[in-house]
Formats: C-alpha cells, structure tokens, sequence
C-alpha cells in the first residue's frame, strides 16, 4: 500500500513536472507567435508604402451625384467669392512667378501677373498644423498654441468665422489630419470635407488628390442658393512628400516613381545618410510635377467659377516649404531657414492691382487681408490688414514687421527665429546655439554674423528684443524650485536649462510652452505638474502664477492609426 502510494506521488511528480514545461514552451511559442505577427504588420504597412508611392492610379473620392457640367447658381450683386487655396509644402522658389527656371506654375503665373505677388511671404512654422492655424487666425504660433500634434487649434477668432457671421456660405475640403477636425479646424465652416482621415486606411498622401479636393468644393458651390457669396478654403498634399502626380504628370520631368525609391523615413535619418545626387535630383523632379499637377487642376476650377460669371477672389499660398539639401538633409519641420519658410502668396481678382510687393510680410497677414478684401471685418490680430494695399498699392501702416517671428519643436528641435533690422536670428534653444544672417546679402543665410568677427552686439540685440516679445509669463509667489520637463527655463535671456531656484516675485519663461512645469517648495512639498498648453494651469493658491496666453487649447491623444499615418508622412518619427 505503501510503495503504491509512494509511486502513485511520483507520477504525479513526474507529469506536474512535464505539464510545467510544456505550458513554459507554450508560452515561448506565443511570444514566437506573436513576434511573427508583428514584424507581418511592419512589413505589411511597409509594403503599403511602397505601393501608394509608385502607384498611378487615382481613387474615386469625388462626391456622389458630382457633375462637373452643372452651372454654378447666380452669384451676390454686392459681395464677391473668396478662393482661399493652400497648397502645403509649396516652396516659393519653385514657381516661375519667383523665377524657376521650369514650367511648374503656368496658371499661378498668370495670377500672379494679373494680380498682386507678395514676393517676401514668410511662414510662421515649417509644418502643417502651426502655421494653417496662423493662416487662418492671424495669431502667430505663441498666441494660438497649436504647436504640437497634442494640441488643438484655441478658440481664438478663426477667418471662416467671420465670413459666415457677415452672410457667407464656408465650407472648408482639406486633405490631411493637421487640417481636419480632429484638430478643431470645422470650427466656423457651415460645410467642412476631411475625408475621414483620421485612420491610416484613408492615408491622404495616396487617397485624395487635389482633383478630389476641388470637386468637393465645386460640388458644395453648385449646391448653393442663388445671389450666396461663397467663402471656400481648400488644403491640397500632393506637394507633401510622397511625391507622385497622376499620368501624365508624373512623368513631366522624369520617369515616374518605381519600386527601390527612397521612401521617407526622417529628417535626422537623410542627415547621416543623404540622397545620391541622382536620387535627391529625382525626388525634386517629383516634387515639381506635383505641383505642375495642382496648378493645372486649380486652373480648371477658377476658370469654371469665372465662367460662370461670378465675381471671385482667389488667393494661393503654403503653409510652409521644403528643404533639399541646403542643411544637409530632405524635408522640413526641424529649420527655419528660407527654404522651408519662405512661401507663395498670390491674390487675384476684380479690382486688385497688378504689383509685386517686395515687403517682407507674413502669414499672419493673410485672414485679415482676404476678408478686407470681401468687406468682412476681421481683426488683423498679430498681423497687418494689407486688403488696401491689393488693390491701390499703399503700403499699410503697421507697429511691428511682419513674419517677423517663426518657431518649431518638433522631433526634439527647439528653433525661434527672429526678424528684424533686416536681419534674421535663428535660436537653437536645446543646443544653446545662435546664429544671426542678413538675407539681403545672403540670401541663403550661409554666413553666421553671430559671431566675434560678425555683430555679436547686434544678435545679443536681437535676442533680448525677441524674449522680450516672448515674456516671462511665470512667476513665483514663495521660494523653491522649479523644474522643466520636455523643455527649458529662461530668466530674461538667461538660459537654466531643466531647474531655477527662485525668490517670491522672479519672472521666467519656459519653452516650449507645452512643457511641463513643476514646483518644490522649501519644505519640500511638490506642486503641479503645470502646462500652460493642453494642461493644468495653477490657481490662485498655488505657489507659482502664469497671466501668459491662455489659448484653451485642448490635448487629444493620437490613435495608433494616427500615428501610423504621420509616421509614414514625416511627421512621426519611428523610435530607435
């Protein structure tokens, strides 16, 4: 009985013992498994890039019931139309308005010459959300906020609001997620078209083309009553990488794209790795087939409109430009320099002057002077109202220089630039770093004057004016310590990177201004975290105040989709 027993228990020791290493290589299978499939998800999407990259075919996303031949209905007696188009990514360099030596713009050439060509047009950002937000607000990014893909447009006044509010039909088509209304950018439009952008199934650099973005808004117009103005804003990405205009475009000034292309990876990776000559040349022959593309879909939409004979004011501008090579990489978000800043801004129509404004005028300028245009009032904000100046030439009077400032902090860059005196000063906050160029004499700003051979007296100047502009928005009620994560502490223009020790009254700035800001007070009891963006403001009882812009904008947290689809276009950047 005994030995039974003892025999018995060790079986049972024995198949414990086996089922315990079997479940261990169960769990060492699924990890396999599931090892498997991921790197199955990588590829997939990999190979989805590639696809969308060389493929020519268009997809149908015209609206349903679309007829391109429908008449347009009577437009107002009284009050024009407004066209508002931007093109993103669309350097200025590259339009034969600006001198390029290729046939890219034919159409916005001949706007341009009919009508007024801001020539020094100067972005407020070098990437889609910031910069449209002060496209169509007039508040340069440090009054609106939105600067960062966490942060919403504010509820700052928006131009599309002012043209309902003054008896216009809005609609706004854009065709990228920093545009749409994840972002708050519906807000102020009666019709708003982002083609559901918000997963990477609907990834818009392959999906929508510009064609498809002016149908919608064409087929919105013919829905109007009679004797409507209409205000429409349209956001086209065919000049966003990746760059590939439909037949016959794509193979305007080169083959058309094919399979072993560079797909985008980032800015940092083509700086340790650069395009080939042949590769980068080809990449640029892409990027201006793009735009031969959309200049001659934008043609057949205003010449239609015009035929039609209603009155309409077309304005082509960019949120920003791209960069290709000048710094030693491709694409854009991470400088500040002319290649990624420097934009068209062409407005045409009844009663506006053919001139070239050689002024330096910003994006800022833009809502303001487009609704002056069309009689809506609209405060210029950070910006200038140049709607005068359109259509006589005088210069508007003004108490700062417009696109006087620009800023990014993406992929962990923190950049301002800073205009005046003819000068531009460019800050690397994260690296300490400063350098100071005339663009006048050096239009490429290839030659640092920050320097002790250049006018260090000038740049330190320069400096002091612009964190003047910026302010100390913090102030400490009690002694501690405050500590930055995600950015760094300035006391007037002086640098304390991630800690200050500070005494009841000290004033500070923390850049960016989405940084989380916390305070340790002398008996070591911890307060916050504070942000003065998509966060927590301290109350009235805390030991630090902000009396900064509140610009109430909200967080939103990205889907794993969402990031997907920005990883894929640049905006995201893949970790390790």
């Amino acid at each position: 009985m005994r030995i039974a027993l003892i025999s018995a228990l060790f079986l049972v020791s024995c198949t414990g013992d086996r089922v315990a290493r079997a479940e261990a290589e169960i769990q060492i299978l699924r990890s396999d498994i599931a090892d498997l499939e991921a790197n199955v998800e990588v590829m997939t999407r990999a190979l989805k890039r590639h696809q969308a990259h060389v493929s020519t075919e268009q997809m149908d996303r015209n609206p349903e019931g679309f007829d391109a031949n429908k008449a347009l209905p009577k437009g107002s007696s009284s009050s024009p139309d407004v066209i508002l188009l931007s093109i993103d990514t669309l350097r200025a360099d590259h339009l034969g308005a600006w001198g390029y030596e290729r046939d890219t713009s034919p159409f916005m050439d001949q706007l341009a010459a009919s009508g007024t060509r801001f020539a020094s047009t100067w972005a407020a950002a070098p990437w889609t959300l910031p910069s449209h937000a002060t496209m169509l607000s007039g508040l340069l990014p440090p009054n609106h906020g939105a600067i960062e893909d966490h942060l919403q447009v504010g509820k700052s006044p928006m131009v599309q609001e002012a043209f309902a509010q003054s008896g216009y039909g809005t609609a706004g088509i854009v065709s990228t997620l920093f545009v749409s209304k994840r972002y708050g950018f519906d807000r102020g439009f009666g019709h708003f078209e982002d083609f559901e952008i918000e997963g990477a199934a609907m990834n818009n650099a392959s999906t929508v083309d510009a064609e498809h973005v002016f149908n919608h808004g064409l087929h919105w117009a013919q829905q109007q009553d009679d004797g409507k103005p209409l205000f429409l804003f349209l956001h086209v990405y065919d000049v966003h990488f990746g760059y590939n205009a439909p037949p016959p475009f794509n193979e305007k000034f080169d083959r058309a794209a094919k399979l072993g292309d560079p797909i985008y990876k980032d800015y940092g990776y083509y700086q340790r790795q650069p395009l080939t000559p042949e590769q980068l040349q080809h990449e640029i022959d892409q990027y201006d087939e793009e735009i031969a593309y959309v200049d001659d879909a934008f043609r057949k939409l205003v010449e239609g409109w015009r035929a039609s004979g209603r009155n309409v004011i077309v304005a082509v501008t960019a949120d920003h430009g791209e960069e290709f090579g000048e710094r030693g990489s491709w694409g854009h978000a991470h400088t500040l320099h002319k290649e990624q800043l420097h934009v068209p801004w062409i407005v045409n129509g009844k009663g506006i002057r053919r001139q070239v404004v050689k002024d330096r005028v910003g994006i800022e300028d833009l809502p303001a002077t487009v609704a002056g245009l069309a009689g809506v009032p609209f405060p210029a904000a950070d910006g200038v109202d140049r709607s005068n100046q359109a259509k006589t030439g005088a210069r508007p009077s003004q108490g700062h220089t417009s696109g006087r400032f620009a800023e990014t902090s993406r992929f962990d860059t923190l950049r301002y630039r800073w205009h005046a005196d003819g000068r531009d000063l460019i800050v690397d906050l994260a690296n300490a770093k400063r350098g100071m160029c005339d663009l006048r004499s050096d239009p490429g700003c290839k030659t640092n004057l920050y320097t002790k051979k250049g006018d260090p007296a000038r740049g330190d100047r320069l400096f002091a004016e612009m964190m003047v502009y910026l302010g100390d928005p913090w102030e400490a009620a009690e002694p501690g310590r405050v500590d930055v994560t995600g950015g760094f502490i300035y006391a007037g223009t002086e640098r304390h990177r991630k800690q200050l020790e500070v005494a009841p009254g000290d004033r500070f700035s923390v850049h960016p201004a989405d940084a989380i800001v916390k305070f340790t007070s002398v008996d070591s009891t911890e307060h916050g975290p504070y942000r003065a963006l998509g966060g927590e403001l301290p109350d009235v009882d805390a030991p630090l105040g902000y009396d900064g812009t509140k610009a109430e904008n909200s967080s939103i947290d990205l889907t794993d989709e969402e990031r997907d689809m920005l990883e894929e276009l640049g905006y995201l950047q893949e970790e390790g």
